[in-house]
């Protein structure tokens, strides 16, 4: 599992991001594509995600 990746500044200036995404939603994307609770291809431990993020 990689431990560094790339988030592209280009996120904040996408149409979808700025028109569509509240601040929470853009965290929680971020959380996404950055946390450790994902493998590879893309699994997420649901309740860890739900620890972390306070739902």
């Amino acid at each position: 599992m990689a431990k560094f990746r790339y988030v592209y500044t280009i996120f904040w200036n996408d149409p979808r991001v700025v028109e569509e995404m509240t601040a929470k939603d853009k965290y929680f994307y971020l959380y996404l594509l950055t946390n450790e609770s994902t493998t590879q291809i893309g699994i997420y431990q649901i309740k860890q995600i739900a620890f972390d993020m306070g739902y």
